[in-house]
């Protein structure tokens, strides 16, 4: 039980914000990689109005904001994304949606009223009294403002969704560093391995692996079931909107934790409340004994759980 438990608090201090995690998939080590981008200099936030409607995705886009940046510097900062400064005509076409995302930023203490936002040859404020979106010419001289980028990863399923060059993202974490990648609604980190592989009727260890850059880019094995699976799968998915930048704690969420069933196919939900914010969550899925887990979400998290079969 102690055991389980650190690992559990281990996964928890895994420094995202809005993930949701299963246990779905394997991570995979790498050779030397070519330069990648990181989180080294920046946070990244993945802006997207997700109305839960999967088949209305077509008719959102997200972006991509990044911390204060000098104004010389902005296109060369979402440059780094593989992406350009957002357009004043992408986001009149997606009003409702920036003005919501801005609204919230404005609301959730992560921006000041007012807050200007650098954007295509000029910048776009959040103009709360007269509830709309202002739009204004470059700022005289060189100043520091926080950055939209556009965001072109529009694949918005997990089953369409593929790392490539343009979207990867290295992220350092537990001693390691993981490649995982965006698509339209998040970051995200397949197959992070949160124990060493099970010896038959052992306890688990905790992951021994540091120093490692590991592939969290591919879905790996499911546990060993009638049909297939492996006996080695104890490893999280994640995805955020969220990316803080390496070293802070800025801007972190409540974490959503979620711990599917195994043969009886039972599931729960817990909310872990992080003092710093609120708003949108981190959810983590695990493969896990369902009694031991209602007991440790009940003692660990201090909050409910639920059960549905």
């Amino acid at each position: 039980m102690r055991q389980i438990n650190t690992m559990l608090l281990q996964l928890l201090s895994f420094a995202f914000a809005g993930v949701h995690v299963t246990n779905a998939a394997a991570v995979h080590e790498k050779g030397p990689a070519p330069a990648s981008l990181t989180n080294s200099e920046t946070s990244f936030t993945l802006l997207y109005q997700n109305n839960l409607n999967s088949s209305d995705d077509v008719n959102h886009i997200s972006a991509i904001l990044l911390d204060q940046t000098p104004w010389s510097k902005a296109a060369s900062a979402c440059g780094l994304v593989n992406e350009r400064l957002l357009s004043r005509a992408a986001i009149d076409s997606h009003h409702n949606d920036f003005y919501d995302q801005l609204s919230y930023l404005a609301y959730s203490g992560r921006a000041r009223p007012g807050q200007q936002y650098i954007i295509e040859n000029g910048v776009v404020v959040f103009n709360k009294r007269q509830s709309c979106l202002d739009f204004k010419p470059r700022a005289y001289g060189n100043p520091r403002l926080p950055v939209l980028c556009t965001q072109s990863a529009n694949a918005s399923q997990p089953q369409t969704s593929n790392a490539t060059a343009q979207n990867e993202i290295v992220v350092p974490a537990g001693g390691n560093a993981y490649r995982g990648y965006r698509n339209l609604k998040s970051w995200r980190f397949s197959g992070i391995r949160y124990a060493d592989p099970p010896e038959r009727w052992q306890y688990s260890t905790l992951y021994s692996g540091k120093g490692q850059t590991l592939d969290a880019t591919q879905f790996g094995s499911k546990c060993a079931q009638v049909g297939g699976g492996s006996e080695d799968c104890l490893f999280v998915n994640i995805q955020t909107p969220y990316i803080p930048k390496a070293g802070s704690k800025k801007g972190l969420k409540p974490v959503y934790f979620w711990i599917h069933g195994t043969f009886s196919s039972v599931v729960h939900y817990c909310i872990a409340n992080n003092s710093q914010a609120e708003g949108s969550t981190m959810e983590l899925v695990a493969t896990l004994e369902p009694t031991v887990v209602t007991w440790l979400v009940a003692k660990t998290l201090s909050c409910s759980a639920s059960t549905t079969a």
